[in-house]
């Protein structure tokens, strides 16, 4: 993969910083290059997103595979 591949995948602001951090350090490489993409892409963390109170659930969901079998009992499938 080239650096100008990794445009849709990290956006053209972040391959820009990283070709601009390859040249402070005087390596011309796209190994480095996309070597600073891949540490900048892991460093992020995902913020937590504070949900309204109304989509909260209020049964949590159970994991009954008991309940699926039993709607495919009533269903019943004629094949000719």
């Amino acid at each position: 993969m080239g650096i100008l591949c990794a445009i849709p995948t990290y956006g053209l602001a972040a391959v820009a910083y990283a070709c601009d951090q390859a040249l402070g350090m005087k390596v011309m490489s796209k190994d480095v290059v996309l070597n600073l993409l891949s540490r900048d892409n892991e460093v992020k963390v995902d913020v937590p997103i504070a949900l309204p109170h109304r989509l909260l659930l209020r049964e949590e969901p159970v994991a009954d595979c008991g309940r699926y079998d039993a709607l495919l009992g009533e269903v019943s499938h004629v094949t000719q």
